[in-house]
């Protein structure tokens, strides 16, 4: 049993990194006839790292939550294994909660100082 749970952890690792290259698309598009700004750019460069890391970071959340849900049912009864899956789905709650003021915040900050969103 041990053996196909290391397998399915080192898979579903193996996941998380494969939808990476969908991130590299434009998050801002130029509006101004092709003269870019500095600012622009800047705020351009803030919000695509920034949809990166939330993507990444999306992607553990959801992992964590499933392998909570995977602890949880796996548990038979076993008030340890219970206690872990709790601990790790209130972790990955506490990480999405992380994650969605952090977009906020940097959302604010770019508008802040003038970049389009």
């Amino acid at each position: 049993m041990e053996h196909y749970l290391k397998k399915i952890k080192y898979l579903a690792i193996a996941y998380l990194f494969v939808p990476l290259w969908a991130f590299a698309a434009p998050i801002i598009e130029d509006d101004t006839g092709g003269m870019i700004t500095e600012g622009s750019q800047v705020a351009k460069f803030i919000l695509r790292v920034q949809n990166f890391v939330i993507g990444l970071a999306g992607f553990a959340i959801l992992a964590m939550i499933i392998y909570a849900g995977f602890l949880y049912i796996t548990s038979g009864g076993n008030e340890e294994r219970v206690g872990n899956a709790k601990k790790t789905l209130t972790a990955a709650i506490v990480g999405l909660i992380i994650v969605v003021c952090a977009y906020a915040i940097i959302n604010a900050l770019v508008w802040a100082v003038g970049g389009s969103i």
